[in-house]
C-alpha cells in the first residue's frame, strides 16, 4: 500500500514544504529515509532537548484512512 499520508516539513519556523513523503523528496533533493528520520521520536526527543531552532522537523498534517 502506497502512503498518501500528507506531512509539512519545517526548519525551525521556516515552513520548507507539504505534500507526501515522495512529494517533498522530489521538491527538496532529500532522500525519503532522511525525511522518515525527521519525524523519528528519539529524534525528535532530541530536538527538544536541544533548544535550538535550526532543526527539520516532519510533521504529520493529514493521514490517510
Amino acid at each position: 500500500m502506497i502512503n498518501k499520508n500528507i506531512y509539512a516539513l519545517y526548519k525551525g519556523e521556516e515552513f520548507l514544504s507539504v505534500g507526501t513523503i515522495d512529494e517533498i523528496s522530489d521538491e527538496l533533493d532529500i532522500k525519503k529515509s532522511t525525511l522518515l528520520h525527521y519525524k523519528a521520536p528519539a529524534y525528535l526527543e532530541i530536538v527538544e532537548m536541544s533548544h535550538r531552532d535550526n532543526w527539520r522537523v516532519l510533521h504529520l498534517i493529514d493521514e490517510e484512512c
